[in-house]
């Protein structure tokens, strides 16, 4: 039989019990940071309090929604292949804790997504993607009336 020395066995039982305690850790919040590359999903880390999310559709350039195929599914909001270069944003109802719903557009800052550019990012994070448009149209208006402050004259 072997014979185990203090040092190994401490060893072992320290690797065994981080083992342990980690397990239901990386379970639990193994899949917040998006892996691989895109494949036409996007995901979305909703509040804990929000109800599931079932309705997501797609607006064009003009911010005129068009009828698509898309798709929620359990590994995210899974976009159609057939969009090809077609230039697109990603709307959906959002819940805020302590506000309740709101509509948000993941437009790519203003760009536009196109089926080409998801394929070719890493995954993608909605919650993200709507702060990033968000900022940018927040940022556009913000200058907007900058530039019409100093047009008015007193």
């Amino acid at each position: 039989m072997n014979n185990l020395d203090r040092r190994k066995f401490l060893k072992t039982s320290a690797l065994g019990a981080a083992a342990v305690v980690a397990s239901p850790f990386l379970s639990k919040y193994g899949n917040i940071f998006p892996s691989g590359k895109g494949d036409g999903i996007i995901r979305p880390y909703p509040h804990p309090w929000m109800p599931k999310m079932d309705f997501v559709y797609l607006t064009d350039e003009n911010e005129d929604p068009f009828k698509s195929s898309i798709e929620i599914t359990q590994d995210g909001i899974k976009l159609p292949s057939d969009l090809d270069n077609k230039k697109f944003g990603i709307n959906s109802r959002w819940f805020i804790e302590g506000f309740g719903y709101i509509w948000l557009t993941a437009d790519n800052g203003g760009e536009h997504f196109t089926m080409r550019e998801i394929s070719s990012r890493d995954k993608l994070n909605l919650n993200y993607e709507y702060a990033k448009s968000r900022v940018i149209r927040n940022r556009n208006v913000n200058e907007k009336y900058a530039k019409l402050e100093k047009s008015i004259i007193w």
